[in-house]
């Protein structure tokens, strides 16, 4: 990919080698960096990291990672939905395509696109004035560093059980990847009642159904939809969904508590927002 730049060294940056020139900055990455000697070959301007990048785009908006064998494209809408109908503007990433502010933007594509893209679709969110970016981040992802150097204000886990084998060559290791998204001290929400979840605990909150959590469902019925009520500390909303099955139970228990933890508006108020949520076209 490239991307024309003002004001900087270099006019443009490229994650190509074959695309690098003299006025051109290469950007070196896990997956970019065996290219590195070829790029150094035409003679860039500059060799930037993602670090860099972040500092070149000023991505001061909020954005929020979820991760999870299951449940991350409906998490993730549920919580874009929710922003949006509380008065936010807000952009979505993943597996049916990008979003911003009800605007299909992009076509499905990757869970997670290559890191340099990943940034423009930051960059063009924050440039459309969204105050939340909120994205699924797939194991690959994680694995290949493709959202090195994000400031995420949310990571949240979904579940974890077993996929992607093939890549990841075992269970263990598919864990591993997944746990080692939440290994560092950024805001972090995990299902309480996934045994394969180990995060680090420092500003870590729960949900769960089945055990005690930071946000828990109190009572609930699958009849119908969903008709639940729920807790954090103090605070009680309770909601009724057209979405059916205690997976989606868990799937709106985390898109509700990502959003209060975001907002910090009433939990009361999240819940009503959420029942506007009518699921994803193509999810049970």
């Amino acid at each position: 990919m490239k991307r024309r730049v003002e004001n900087l060294e270099f006019d443009y940056i490229v994650d190509n080698s074959k695309e690098v020139d003299e006025n051109s900055a290469f950007l070196l990455t896990k997956l970019s960096k065996k290219y590195l000697e070829d790029a150094k070959s035409k003679n860039p301007k500059s060799i930037i990291t993602p670090k860099d990048l972040y500092a070149i785009f000023d991505l001061d908006i909020k954005i929020v990672g979820v991760t999870g064998t299951n449940g991350k494209t409906t998490t993730t809408a549920a919580i874009y939905s929710i922003l949006l109908d509380l008065g936010f503007k807000v952009a979505l990433l993943g597996t049916r395509g990008f979003f911003i502010n009800e605007e299909k933007i992009k076509p499905k594509g990757l869970t997670t696109p290559s890191l340099f893209e990943l940034y423009l679709d930051i960059a063009k969110a924050k440039d459309c004035g969204c105050d939340f970016f909120v994205m699924e981040v797939s194991s690959h992802a994680i694995d290949q560093e493709r959202i090195e150097g994000l400031k995420f204000a949310l990571k949240v886990h979904t579940n974890i059980t077993s996929d992607h084998l093939d890549y990841h060559k075992s269970l263990e290791n598919y864990i591993a990847t997944k746990n080692s998204f939440f290994a560092d001290d950024s805001f972090k929400l995990v299902n309480r009642d996934d045994k394969n979840i180990e995060p680090n605990i420092k500003n870590t909150l729960t949900y769960g159904i089945e055990n005690p959590a930071s946000f828990k469902v109190s009572a609930f019925t699958l009849k119908d939809g969903i008709d639940a009520r729920f807790e954090h500390f103090l605070e009680n909303g309770y909601i009724h969904s057209q979405i059916f099955g205690k997976h989606n139970l868990y799937n709106l228990l985390a898109a509700i508590s990502s959003v209060k933890m975001l907002t910090q508006k009433p939990l009361e108020e999240i819940c009503s927002a959420s029942e506007n949520f009518g699921g994803v076209f193509g999810r049970c």
